[in-house]
C-alpha cells in the first residue's frame, strides 16, 4: 500500500480501536469503511478513501501500531479519539454548554440546527446531521459572515469542519489559509472587492481557493452562492408536490416556510415507517423501481400537499382573524361603557333617548355577528381520529386518503 494511503487508514484504524478496544479487525474494517465514505472526509482524495486495506493488512497494522503502544500512549490515543468522537456527535444546546460555545452564537446555532432538521435524510444515508464540530465553526465564523443567510453560514462551517477533520485524520497541521483569504477580502460584495482579491491571489499574497472536484483555483463563496441552501431529498420533493397543487405563487405566501417544513417531515416519516416507500432519499438515488411506483408516489405526495396547503391557509386565516377579533373586542368594550351609562340613566329614573338605545343594541348585534363570522381554529375542523392531533399524523392521513400502513391502496 502507498505510504499516504497507509497513513490515513492507520490513523483511522487506531482511532476506532481506541474507542472500541474489544473490537476485532472485521468490526474495525466495517466501521472504518463507513467513516471513510462519510461527508466529513470529503477533503481526503477519493483515491485514498477507496483504497480500503485487506483484513490481513488491518491485523498487521493493529499488531504493529496498537499493541506496541505503552499504557500511557494508549490512554492519550483514547482521550484524543473520544474527544474527536464527541465533536462528531449531533449538536444540542446541552452540547454547547459542555463544549463552552459562546452564548451569543445561540441564535445562529439554533437557526442552522433547524435547517439541518429540514434537510435530514433517512438511514442508511443520514446526511445533514449538524455536529458539535460544525457548531464550533458556526460560532467562530458568524462574525466574519454577518450578511449571509443561514444556509451559506452552515455551508462555510461544513467546509472548515471537513478541513479540520481531514487534517486530524492525516496527522497534518490544519491549514485554512485559502478559506481565510476569501473571508478577509469578501470578494462577493462588489467588483472592486473581487478585483482586490484576485490581485492578492495573482501576486501570491494569499493562496487561491482549492477545489478537489476540479483542476485549478476556485472562489469557494461564489460556488456556494449558486446553491445557498442545500436541498435535501424531502425538501425538494415536498416543494415539487406543493407547487404542483398550489402553483408557484404559494412560495409567496406568508406560511410557505412552515408548509415546506411540515411537508418534508411528513415525507421523511412516511419513508421511514411505510414499507412501500422505505429507503427513498438522495443517497439511494432518490428513485423508485418503475413508472407505476413513481406515479403512485407522486399521487400520494400531491394528496398530502393538498392537505398541507389547506391547513396552512386555514391557520393563517385564523391568525389574521385573531387580530380582527382583538379590534372587535375593543369596540365591544367601548360599547359596554355606553350600555352601562344608559342603564345608570334607567336606574336613576331618567328618560332614555330611544334613538341612542336602538343604536347601542344595533352596534352590539353587528359586533357579535362579526365575531361569529371569523374563522375558527382549523384543528376544530379536522376529522377526529382519536383526537385532532392524531388526525394530523402522516400515517393516519395516509389511511384517510386510502392507503394502509404498508402504503397499499386496498380500495384499488
Amino acid at each position: 500500500m502507498p505510504l499516504e494511503t497507509n497513513d490515513f487508514w492507520v490513523r483511522l484504524f487506531v482511532r476506532i480501536k481506541a474507542t472500541h478496544e474489544l473490537w476485532g479487525a472485521t468490526q474495525i474494517l466495517r466501521e472504518a469503511g463507513k467513516q471513510a465514505q462519510s461527508s466529513e472526509y470529503e477533503d481526503v482524495p477519493i483515491s485514498i478513501r477507496e483504497a480500503v486495506p485487506s483484513l490481513r493488512t488491518i491485523e498487521r497494522i493493529l499488531e504493529r501500531d496498537w499493541k506496541k503502544l505503552t499504557a500511557d500512549e494508549k490512554s492519550q490515543y483514547r482521550s484524543a479519539a473520544q474527544e474527536a468522537n464527541e465533536l462528531d456527535q449531533p449538536w444540542s444546546i446541552a452540547a454547547s454548554v459542555k463544549h463552552r460555545l459562546p452564548d451569543s452564537a445561540m441564535g445562529d446555532l439554533i437557526a442552522v440546527w433547524k435547517l439541518t432538521l429540514l434537510l435530514k435524510e433517512t438511514a442508511p444515508y443520514p446526511l445533514w446531521t449538524f455536529t458539535v464540530r460544525q457548531a464550533r465553526w458556526v460560532a467562530r465564523l458568524r462574525a466574519a459572515l454577518p450578511d449571509v443567510g443561514t444556509g451559506l453560514l452552515y455551508r462555510w462551517a461544513v467546509l472548515y469542519s471537513r478541513r479540520e477533520h481531514t487534517a486530524e485524520s492525516q496527522g497534518r497541521q490544519l491549514d485554512t489559509a485559502d478559506l481565510d483569504a476569501e473571508l478577509a477580502f469578501q470578494h462577493w460584495k462588489s467588483s472592486l472587492h473581487e478585483w482586490e482579491y484576485e490581485q492578492a491571489v495573482m501576486t501570491g499574497a494569499v493562496p487561491g481557493g482549492k477545489n478537489l472536484m476540479s483542476d485549478g483555483e476556485v472562489k469557494v463563496h461564489k460556488a456556494l452562492e449558486n446553491f445557498p441552501v442545500p436541498l435535501g431529498y424531502f425538501v425538494s420533493h415536498g416543494r415539487g408536490f406543493l407547487t404542483d397543487v398550489g402553483g408557484v405563487e404559494v412560495w409567496q405566501r406568508s406560511w410557505w416556510p412552515q408548509a415546506e417544513s411540515v411537508m418534508a417531515n411528513w415525507l421523511r416519516d412516511i419513508t421511514t415507517k411505510v414499507k412501500r416507500w422505505q429507503g427513498i432519499n438522495w443517497g439511494s438515488g432518490g428513485s423508485l423501481p418503475g413508472d407505476k411506483e413513481r406515479q403512485e408516489w407522486a399521487d400520494m405526495g400531491r394528496q398530502l400537499a393538498a392537505l398541507v396547503l389547506e391547513h396552512a391557509e386555514a391557520l393563517q386565516q385564523y391568525i389574521d382573524s385573531a387580530g380582527e377579533s382583538a379590534k372587535i373586542s375593543l369596540k365591544l368594550q367601548q360599547s359596554f361603557y355606553v350600555g352601562a351609562r344608559l342603564f345608570r340613566v334607567i336606574e336613576r329614573g331618567g328618560v332614555l333617548d330611544q334613538r341612542e338605545w336602538d343604536k347601542y343594541h344595533e352596534t352590539e348585534d353587528q359586533l357579535y355577528d362579526e365575531l361569529r363570522r371569523l374563522p375558527q381554529h382549523p384543528d376544530r375542523l379536522a376529522k377526529p381520529v382519536n383526537g385532532a392531533w392524531q388526525a394530523w399524523k402522516p400515517i393516519e392521513l395516509l389511511k384517510d386518503i386510502g392507503y394502509d400502513e404498508k402504503g397499499e391502496e386496498p380500495n384499488v
